[in-house]
């Protein structure tokens, strides 16, 4: 019999990584592919976008993209 859990909403506050050795060993481009696949969900990415625009390091980052620039005024 196959078992599946279920996944639970993050806390408000993050909890770190309980194995931080382990997902140093994870490459940037898996890790990037499931953000996306998290991500999918429109609720989820407002709520993951929201959350790392409040990073002024992030923010200043996705802002030198001048798609995203585009596509933030576009929608104001």
């Amino acid at each position: 019999m196959e078992r599946r859990t279920r996944l639970r909403a993050a806390p408000r506050e993050c909890v770190p990584l309980r194995r931080p050795a382990v997902a140093a060993q994870v490459k940037q481009e898996d890790k990037v592919r499931v953000v996306e696949e998290f991500t999918r969900d429109e609720n989820v990415a407002v709520t993951v976008t929201t959350g790392l625009l409040r990073r002024p390091d992030v923010a200043f980052k996705a802002m030198s993209d001048d798609t995203v620039r585009f596509r933030r005024t576009a929608t104001q």
